[in-house]
Order: structure tokens, then C-alpha cells, then sequence
């Protein structure tokens, strides 16, 4: 499946995007499930839970707690960072506006799984509730500023 999000905005007319794939000329955009799916990091959050969950796994939290701390920042930090490459690059996106959507998306879902976030000083119970309440808030905002 091609990642890049076709609306009426960027609907192609003739030929290959600029320096994206190529997508065949029609008056057919991408519906709202589809719309979504390719908004979502899913490799990178993907990539995300998986190190969380090694991180939490490990010895770290107890017996290394600051240690624990850095390494979860480090790892949204490259992930944050790498998201955006790996979806122009690799997803061949070549919307910024979707590249940026998406990194957002990411964010979104880092906040509700905790992570580093729960090192705030809050509770991180409450770090997940606001996170899973910003998801399909997040996603409706988002998909509202695709399309218009």
C-alpha cells in the first residue's frame, strides 16, 4: 500500500509526484479508514512499544533509575527524529503536511503508553488517560486539516 494520503488537494492529475511514486491519474481519493491508517506511524510506534517494553523488563527501573530515565528519552528523541525520514524516505510520503501529522500522531501515542512522560512528575496512570483521550481527538484534528 502506497503511504501517501491522496485527497482533493493532492489528487494527481498527470505523471509522478515531484519525487514520491507514482500513483495512477483517477478522481478517486483515499476513503477515511484508509486516510487513517496511513496517518499512523505504525512502524515507529511499533518500534516504540517494543524498546518500552524492553526497557520496563529490564533492571533498570529499579535498580537504575536515572540510567532507566535517560534511556527512555534517548528513545522517543530518535524516534521522533527518525519518523519523519523513514516516512518521506521509506514510505515515500511526499506530503509535509502528512509527515507532520504523522510525527505528531507518534507523540500522541507516546503519551498514552507513558513512557518518559511518566517521569514528569505526574502519575503515570493519569499520563495515559490523557494520551488515550488525545488519540481520537488527535485523529479527527488531523484528518479534518488533510482534507481541507
Amino acid at each position: 500500500m502506497n503511504r501517501t494520503i491522496v485527497t482533493r488537494s493532492n489528487r494527481p492529475t498527470s505523471g509522478p509526484f515531484a519525487d514520491g511514486p507514482t500513483l495512477p491519474r483517477n478522481d478517486v481519493t483515499d476513503g477515511y479508514q484508509t486516510q487513517f491508517l496511513k496517518l499512523m506511524p505504525v512502524e515507529v510506534i511499533s518500534a516504540y512499544i517494543t524498546i518500552d517494553g524492553l526497557l520496563r523488563g529490564s533492571v533498570l527501573p529499579s535498580a537504575h533509575p536515572t540510567v532507566y530515565a535517560w534511556l527512555l528519552w534517548v528513545v522517543f528523541i530518535l524516534l521522533a527524529v527518525i519518523n519523519p525520514f523513514y516516512l518521506r524516505y521509506v514510505g515515500k510520503v511526499s506530503s509535509w503536511r502528512q509527515i507532520g501529522l504523522s510525527a505528531g500522531a507518534f507523540v500522541v501515542y507516546a503519551i498514552s503508553l507513558g513512557g518518559p512522560f511518566g517521569l514528569l512528575g505526574l502519575d503515570e496512570a493519569i499520563i495515559r488517560l490523557i494520551g488515550s483521550i488525545l488519540i481520537p481527538i488527535y485523529t479527527l484534528i488531523a484528518l479534518i486539516v488533510l482534507n481541507r
